[in-house]
């Protein structure tokens, strides 16, 4: 009878363990789905880090806080890098909706580029 309970426990183990490794994996994205999207996030991050610098300033306008971020974008690398341009894309497509996210829903940087899908 021993042998008997100490075989189906194998057995049970066995199908167990494979139906762990047989069973698709969760939606959780890859480390090198992470990897991509870790540079989108940083950038995202400074951008809305600098918006909120410019806010800060007294009767700031829209042109003044799109020339401030303007010229963090020109900071991080070559005028044909990239990640200047990919900066400036994002403040093209996102500033209006990014300022609203701070002056009008109080978020917080990563927030905002969470919401934006820029952040995992």
């Amino acid at each position: 009878m021993g042998k008997l309970v100490l075989g189906l426990s194998s057995i049970f183990l066995a199908l167990f363990a494979m139906g762990l490794t047989i069973s698709p994996v969760s939606s959780k994205p890859t480390l090198q789905e992470k990897v991509g999207e870790e540079p989108n996030c940083f950038l995202c991050q400074i951008v809305v880090v600098s918006v909120e610098m410019a806010i800060i300033g007294d009767n700031v306008t829209m042109e003044h806080i799109v020339e401030s971020v303007g010229y963090v974008c020109d900071t991080l690398g070559d005028e044909d890098s990239n990640i200047v341009s990919s900066c400036h894309d994002l403040v093209e497509e996102y500033l209006e909706t990014i300022i609203d996210m701070i002056v009008v829903q109080f978020f917080q940087p990563f927030d905002v580029c969470t919401t934006l899908n820029m952040c995992p």
